[in-house]
């Protein structure tokens, strides 16, 4: 998986999260890790991993 810049420029590397993302037809899902909860639906997968950066920037926010 690639890194991508996260909201403030920081690197992020999408490995150990619960959160995942899964290509569905020409469209890239951001699912739970059951993947039974689509959290996000974007057309490319760079939008995707943002999304998992604003996640997890969320998180650490949160203490999580």
């Amino acid at each position: 998986m690639s890194d991508v810049n996260d909201q403030r420029g920081k690197k992020f590397s999408p490995t150990n999260l619960i959160e995942s993302i899964v290509k569905r037809g020409d469209r890239y899902l951001v699912t739970n890790k059951e993947k039974s909860k689509v959290l996000g639906k974007h057309s490319t997968r760079g939008q995707a991993l943002k999304q998992l950066a604003a996640i997890e920037a969320s998180k650490a926010r949160r203490g999580k």
